[in-house]
């Protein structure tokens, strides 16, 4: 299906890291879950912001993150 991680940088700054979904389930926004289910699992670990690391491919990943209102204008998650 897919999967995703995050770096620590930090106490309070993480980068998310290897986001990956196989094109059958993209259709099924199972990126949109992963998205949120690492950043509901950062939170929980007391971080306040997530740098994102993303390419051309994961553009749709990228459009929903900053549809959220999540994304800062230095590509940041602010965890609330």
């Amino acid at each position: 299906m897919g999967s995703v991680a995050y770096h620590r940088f930090n106490n309070s700054s993480c980068e998310m890291k290897l986001l990956f979904v196989k094109p059958d389930f993209r259709k099924l926004k199972f990126g949109e879950k992963l998205i949120c289910e690492i950043i509901k699992h950062a939170k929980n670990k007391n971080y306040k912001e997530m740098f994102l690391d993303t390419i051309e491919p994961l553009k749709a990943e990228y459009i929903f993150i900053k549809n959220w209102g999540l994304l800062n204008a230095n590509h940041i998650i602010i965890i609330q």
